[in-house]
């Protein structure tokens, strides 16, 4: 029997939720075109070790920007889940924007946009960016799993489609955990 890691049943049945043409059309192997609802990126069909990398990469910025929350805590844990699912949303939401946002060297566009120097935590914890597992395995595999998730379309949009966050409550933007979430960008003076 083959021995398949969490990732590659993830990708199985991220395959099984693919809708194809309907029966009613020519359906030979050379004519289906399988494709994945609109809000997943990339738009194309995942594949496995790009999906992985950009799940990876969101869930390494998280850990770098999120609050440290106690994860023992259950209410703590739920204010965690909200704040990342809304961090990964912030990443998403850029990336189907397409236009509008600086990028740096990368893959993906993911990649680009969490490396571009909008994300601060990268820059100023690179340590922490780099080897999220040493010190916050538990936050990172909490990340990882929601940004998994949100890239499968398993989870909704909780900023109501932010592209910035802070801690600075002048923006007035969504609350959620210790930041805040907003769609244009303010005066903070």
């Amino acid at each position: 029997k083959e021995v398949s890691s969490p990732n590659q049943q993830l990708i199985r049945d991220l395959k099984a939720e693919i809708v194809t043409k309907p029966k009613t059309e020519d359906t030979t192997p050379e004519t289906v075109k399988e494709t994945v609802p609109e809000k997943i990126i990339p738009k194309e069909k995942p594949d496995e070790i790009k999906f992985v990398y950009d799940a990876d990469l969101i869930a390494r910025m998280i850990v770098t920007e999120a609050f440290d929350y106690d994860f023992s805590n259950p209410e703590s844990k739920a204010l965690a889940e909200a704040e990342m699912l809304a961090m990964a949303n912030v990443v998403v939401n850029r990336a189907n924007m397409e236009t509008g946002f600086s990028v740096g060297k990368g893959k993906t566009r993911i990649e680009k946009l969490i490396r571009s120097g909008d994300f601060k935590g990268v820059t100023e914890f690179e340590d922490r960016f780099n080897n999220p597992q040493k010190e916050y395995k538990e936050k990172y595999q909490l990340a990882f799993n929601i940004a998994r998730n949100l890239l499968a379309g398993r989870l909704e949009d909780n900023t109501n489609g932010a592209l910035y966050f802070n801690q600075d409550p002048k923006s007035k933007g969504f609350k959620h955990g210790k930041h805040y979430f907003y769609v244009e960008p303010y005066d903070s003076k």
